[in-house]
């Protein structure tokens, strides 16, 4: 018999939004921490088998690194890949479990955070379920399902800091680079408003999210109404940090009668 293994890895981001595998349900699939060195860092995670059948898990922990275009897209890596890796630092209990239906599980997890670090820090608990079975009695399928949970780990003495350079008019849009100049990854949905001269709102709407580690840098892109009257204007980001005040830049700029743009300031 001829047999195929195939490897499915499903990071839920709501676990209802994939209901073909959702037999299980995280309370919630993130957490960021605030932590001190040399502190032990305790949590718990609620796992809820949604289904009729008994439920078989076993956790494991991986790395993420975040790459361009830094809206989300990552990598998942081997413990102990990146420098900002939190996977050594970590137990957790119990790593292999069973679930019944409709029942609920409580996984914690312990982290001794070592000395001598600053910054950001972050990783992955996988919860991985196991199945196999026949398809068409010809072929063995086995389906390798698992559900993801980062933690995110900033010092009480972080740097969030942020530049916004290269601002130029294309197509429509005004669009620039944004980097990167603190020391914990920025993590944001970012919002944006125009206002005229007079403070009354041109336009507003939200921004592509994004995941930045430090010293990296991605794109932002802003449309301009083709129906904005010539005049100046100031566009303000607003860049949500997941707690305390965000993060907020301005660029001012104008419009002329023939239509085009000039940016003034950055602020």
């Amino acid at each position: 018999m001829k047999k195929y293994i195939i490897f499915l890895t499903l990071v839920l981001l709501a676990s209802w939004h994939y209901p073909a595998f959702a037999q299980l349900a995280l309370e919630k699939y993130n957490e960021r921490r605030d932590i001190a060195p040399g502190q032990a860092v305790n949590g718990t995670i609620s796992l809820r088998n949604t289904s009729d059948k008994i439920l078989f898990l076993k956790a494991y922990l991986k790395d993420i690194k975040f790459v361009q275009p830094f809206d989300g897209k990552k990598e998942i890596l081997t413990v102990g890949s990146t420098p900002y890796s939190i996977n050594k630092w970590i137990t957790v209990s119990p790593e292999s479990f069973n679930i019944p239906a409709f029942s609920t599980q409580i996984v914690t997890y312990t982290i001794n955070v070592p000395e001598g670090v600053k910054g950001s820090y972050y990783g992955t608990i996988y919860f991985e379920k196991t199945a196999a079975g026949q398809v068409e009695g010809k072929a063995s399928v086995s389906l390798a399902i698992s559900w993801g949970y980062t933690l995110f780990l900033e010092t009480r003495d972080k740097i969030k800091e942020m530049k916004i350079e290269e601002v130029s008019f294309v197509k429509g849009a005004l669009q620039g680079n944004i980097i990167n100049t603190g020391d914990v990854l920025l993590v944001s949905h970012p919002a944006f408003y125009v206002i005229d001269e007079k403070g009354v709102v041109f336009s507003r709407g939200t921004l592509q999210g994004i995941y930045l580690p430090s010293g990296e840098k991605t794109t932002f892109k802003t449309e301009i109404p083709p129906k904005m009257p010539q005049g100046k204007y100031t566009l303000f980001l607003s860049f949500d940090l997941g707690g305390g005040a965000p993060l907020a830049k301005e660029i001012d700029f104008s419009k002329a009668e023939s239509g085009a743009i000039q940016i003034l300031r950055i602020k």
